[in-house]
């Protein structure tokens, strides 16, 4: 995890300035709502997730369509409850050291796929009022992590 953030650091995907909040935040997951036309409700909240939408997103051979890797990606989301503390070199810094007049980044735990050999990292960026999230996902090759696609996830 602290790899991939650091070479997307290296690689100028992430500013080499910008703070990184030392610890992956769980997403908040949603069920999928339709109404009685059959279309679907948006999410409760702007950064709710789910397995589907995290699948559409990706639509790469690395996820499979298939039952399986739905009910793979929908258990880590479900299961992210927990902050895990990771060290981004020194980008790091702790909530509670958090100036919201600068800008930082969030890192949301990763969803692997159903081998491990493909991963989804959604990134927020904050700054006063802007804000924006990115996607990337990695593909392992010959044992390094390669990043293979970037998705804009939202804008404020």
């Amino acid at each position: 995890m602290e790899k991939l953030v650091n070479d997307l650091i290296k690689s100028g995907e992430l500013e080499n300035r910008t703070s990184i909040i030392g610890h992956t935040y769980p997403f908040v997951y949603y069920t999928i709502e339709t109404g009685e036309d059959g279309i679907e409700f948006p999410p409760p909240e702007y950064f709710s997730r789910n397995e589907q939408g995290i699948f559409n997103s990706i639509d790469m051979n690395l996820f499979p369509n298939s039952k399986q890797t739905l009910n793979h990606l929908k258990y880590q989301l479900t299961s992210s409850t927990s902050k895990e503390k990771f060290d981004f070199g020194k980008n790091t810094i702790e909530p509670n050291n958090l100036d919201l007049d600068k800008p930082y980044y969030k890192v949301y735990k990763p969803i692997f796929n159903l081998d491990s050999t493909g991963v989804y990292l959604e990134i927020d960026y904050h700054h006063q009022i802007y804000g924006d999230g990115r996607a990337f996902v990695f593909e392992l090759k010959n044992g390094v992590w390669e990043n293979v696609k970037f998705i804009p996830t939202w804008i404020r």
